[in-house]
């Protein structure tokens, strides 16, 4: 585009050196299309240039946010369909403990199910328990306010690192292990 805009000022330039008429001269037709075609140009560049500074951006927040797939290592993308989309996140996340499908799977379903009806922003009124696991902020205050995808994180984690003391062996043990455990305690004892 510059370049173009350079020959019409020195044909311009050179018009008039050699003749002072301006017959020679590029007509403002010509000289405002080339410039209508920079301007175009550039304003495609600006918005390239801003779509990638946003999307680096937004790289950013969710490595500060913790909002990176602890598997494939991509950034987590916004929920659309959010009851579809959590589902689908939670199982792609619980994967990584080979919960993603069959009786791990449904019990995994059906304890979020149970515990949040698949809503990230529920709270329990009396305990104040909150999130698709029902975290409780007095025992887990750095959750309070935790994007979807750390919950999701903590839930799985908790589900498969929960211990309870053995008094018999003195020593901690499993509580669950796994979803199918979890959903067996809640049973019992409508919590987990």
């Amino acid at each position: 585009m510059f370049d173009k805009l350079k020959q019409l000022v020195s044909k311009a330039i050179g018009s008039r050196k050699n003749n002072p008429s301006t017959k020679n001269l590029p007509n403002t037709q010509e000289v405002n299309r080339v410039l209508n075609e920079g301007l175009q140009t550039q304003q495609g560049d600006v918005a390239r240039n801003q779509e990638a500074s946003n999307e680096q951006k937004a790289i950013q927040e969710a490595q500060s946010r913790n909002l990176i797939h602890p598997v494939t290592k991509e950034v987590v993308k916004p929920l659309n369909n959010v009851k579809t989309d959590i589902k689908e996140r939670v199982r792609s996340f619980a994967k990584q403990y080979g919960w993603d499908s069959g009786p791990e799977w449904n019990a995994l379903e059906e304890l979020i199910h149970r515990e949040s009806s698949w809503n990230p922003d529920a709270v329990e009124p009396n305990s104040k328990a909150f999130g698709l696991f029902q975290i409780l902020p007095s025992a887990h205050p750095e959750m309070v306010g935790a994007p979807i995808d750390k919950q999701i994180q903590w839930g799985l984690n908790y589900i498969k690192n929960k211990t309870y003391y053995d008094r018999t062996t003195g020593t901690n043990k499993p509580l669950y292990e796994n979803p199918s455990g979890a959903i067996s305690y809640h049973n019992t004892h409508n919590s987990y």
